[in-house]
């Protein structure tokens, strides 16, 4: 039962960020009703993102599940602080700031996974 649910653990950050992504280009199309209902079942938040930071700390995993944490925790901040403050006047303008905010961070991910050792 632990190893399983190490494994959902490991694993979650990632499929919240594919989740996310799919759910913001959803809402960036103009599904809204269907992006809320995706939203509720791959949703992410500030207190999930502290859970799975502490079992990232305590199952010792490495850096690049905080790394995917940390983007997931980044776009609820954009997602928070545009609802608020609007960021981006279109859907398309908010939607590339997701996706920017990803791809920096899945580049720095693969440069810190896949550097040569010389």
């Amino acid at each position: 039962m632990k190893k399983l649910f190490v494994f959902i653990v490991k694993y979650i950050p990632v499929i919240q960020m594919a989740g996310i992504l799919l759910n913001n280009l959803i809402f960036g199309l103009g599904a809204y009703n269907f992006a809320k209902v995706l939203d509720f079942i791959i949703g992410n938040s500030i207190a999930t993102s502290i859970l799975l930071y502490i079992c990232s700390y305590i199952f010792k995993f490495c850096t690049w599940h905080k790394l995917v944490i940390t983007a997931n925790l980044i776009n609820v901040f954009l997602a928070a602080l545009d609802y608020f403050v609007i960021l981006c006047p279109t859907n398309f303008k908010q939607l590339m700031l997701y996706f920017t905010t990803d791809v920096i961070f899945l580049s720095i991910i693969l440069i810190r996974k896949f550097k040569c050792k010389r």
